[in-house]
C-alpha cells in the first residue's frame, strides 16, 4: 500500500500516531517509537494524559506482576513455644468437725507453686503456594509511530 503522509496532510515531524497495521508498512518518515533515533520509547507502555499528576515525558509504573501467597495452615508443638511455666497461689482445704469447711492461702505447705518448664524455642516454618495474580486492565497490544520528516 502506498501512504501519503505529508505536512499537507497535517502530519508534522514529531508527531506520534497509533499504528495497526504491520510493522514492515510503516510508512516512509516514520518511526517505531522504540527509544531510537530521537524517538520516545513507548514499547510495552501505556499512555497517561500529562497534567497535575505526571509530568511531559515521565516515565512510572513497572512490569511487575505481584503474586498471591496462600499460607498453609501449621499445627504448633510445645516444642515451638518459647519457654515458659504456669506458677499458681498454694491453696489449701480444712475440714472442721464442727461442719464448716474452710479454705485459704498459705505460704507455708512445701507444694509447689509453679509448673515446670515446657517449650523449646524451637524454629518452625510453613508451606506456601505462590499464585501469579494478572491485575492489568483489559488490553490490546499496538505500537506507536513517529514522524520523522
Amino acid at each position: 500500500m502506498n501512504f501519503s503522509y505529508s505536512q499537507a496532510s497535517g502530519w508534522k515531524r514529531g508527531d506520534i500516531r497509533i499504528w495497526t497495521r504491520p510493522l514492515s508498512e510503516i510508512p516512509h518518515g516514520w518511526q517505531l517509537c522504540d527509544g531510537t533515533n530521537g524517538t520516545p520509547n513507548l514499547l510495552d507502555r501505556a499512555l497517561v494524559g500529562a497534567g497535575r499528576m505526571y509530568q511531559q515525558h515521565e516515565m512510572f509504573g513497572d512490569t511487575f506482576r505481584y503474586p498471591g501467597v496462600n499460607v498453609q495452615p501449621r499445627t504448633l508443638t510445645h516444642q515451638n513455644l518459647p519457654a515458659h511455666n504456669h506458677t499458681f497461689a498454694r491453696v489449701w482445704f480444712h475440714e472442721s468437725s464442727g461442719g464448716s469447711n474452710v479454705w485459704g492461702i498459705s505460704g507455708s505447705s512445701s507444694a509447689p507453686t509453679a509448673t515446670s518448664y515446657t517449650g523449646g524455642n524451637v524454629a518452625h516454618n510453613h508451606d506456601a503456594t505462590v499464585t501469579p495474580i494478572d491485575t492489568r486492565q483489559p488490553s490490546i497490544g499496538i505500537i506507536f509511530i513517529m514522524k520523522m520528516r
